[in-house]
């Protein structure tokens, strides 16, 4: 994963990377696998995905409106971008995108990885965002 810095987000560029496991509790949580390391995404508050040109609105404390991200299972995570304003924005594989926006109370979401990285949204927009160096 390389991570670059650029003026309002931070963009994480993933390479072969799928999502190999969705989980279900008081959020909804992406494992995201390249290779040998991995990444989860903990989304905790309504969120938005696009499919091409539909917009579905999704809620983890609302398990129906969670169909839409049930066939995500497998698929290619091509780019994850962490806004400085606290949003979240993650680019599937063919032509779907996923938005989490700030949240004024919770921490809408968090990303944790042991590429040596992780970020969290912190309540009312802005975001905590870490990145190690790599051991040799």
């Amino acid at each position: 994963m390389k991570t670059h810095d650029l003026n309002n987000y931070w963009l994480l560029e993933l390479e072969e990377t799928q999502i190999t496991r969705l989980m279900f509790d008081a959020a909804f949580i992406l494992q995201l696998v390249d290779g040998e390391r991995g990444t989860e995404v903990r989304i905790e508050t309504p969120f938005v995905v696009f499919r091409g040109n539909v917009e579905y609105s999704c809620d983890p404390s609302h398990p129906p409106s969670l169909v839409p991200v049930l066939d995500f299972f497998l698929k290619t995570v091509q780019e994850i971008r962490v806004y400085k304003t606290g949003e979240l924005r993650l680019n599937i594989s063919p032509d779907i995108i996923i938005r989490v926006f700030p949240h004024d109370t919770y921490e809408a979401w968090n990303i944790t990885s042991n590429h040596w990285l992780g970020a969290t949204a912190m309540p009312g927009g802005s975001v905590a965002f870490w990145q190690l160096q790599t051991p040799h």
